[in-house]
């Protein structure tokens, strides 16, 4: 059966995400595996206590935006860059006042709702991440709604790549010096790995 060029484009792109995910999928796995060895099972219980925290703010400011977006700009492709950047600018300004809020109720939040003063140092960096994966989330919307998954799927084996990269060069930095490795590493290599993806979907789009 001959199939049209849509099709094909179609099938092409979710072939692509499905190959990226998994790669992904696999390299996050040795990650975990990496972390637990480095700064512990009590190290990454902390980074999974604080992690919930970036997911909800996620949801609140770019997740449902996103779908927005593609939807929207798969309707009417011609208009594309506008309604991105109506979806950007919502999903920005939230992200921005959820970063804001996080910053300065993190002993709050550490002590009342997680039960935990360790992740108060740790949800500053939580909190600077919102503002990229909102910016890099409703940039692969635009490019899912016009059909082009090339820079949504590199931008996840860029975002990974570069987590893990920072991480185990701050290791070994750290180790070399005889310092202890913490929890912090873990939340750094995220932030790094938000800030990358941000970097290259923003560059994508504007070159």
């Amino acid at each position: 059966m001959k199939l049209s060029p849509k099709k094909r484009a179609f099938l092409a792109g979710a072939l692509l995400l499905a190959c990226t995910g998994f790669l992904c999928r696999i390299l996050g796995f040795f990650y975990r595996i990496y972390l637990s060895r480095t700064i512990g099972a009590e190290g990454l219980g902390l980074y999974n206590m604080v992690h919930p925290v970036f997911g909800i703010c996620f949801a609140l400011c770019a997740g449902s935006i996103q779908t927005a977006v593609s939807q929207c700009v798969a309707a009417n492709m011609k208009k594309g860059r506008t309604i991105f950047l109506s979806g950007a600018a919502a999903a920005l300004s939230i992200s921005v006042f959820l970063a804001v809020l996080i910053w300065r109720s993190a002993d709050l939040l550490a002590a009342r709702i997680l039960m935990e003063e360790r992740c108060a140092p740790l949800l500053p960096y939580i909190a600077l991440s919102i503002p990229c994966s909102a910016v890099h989330a409703c940039i692969n919307g635009y490019y899912y709604g016009m059909q082009k998954t090339k820079v949504p799927a590199f931008s996840q084996v860029a975002e990974q790549l570069v987590r893990m990269g920072t991480v185990f060069l701050i290791a070994d930095i750290m180790t070399g010096r005889g310092m202890t490795l913490t929890v912090q590493l873990a939340v750094i290599g995220h932030l790094a790995g938000e800030a990358a993806s941000c970097l290259f979907t923003l560059l994508a789009i504007c070159l």
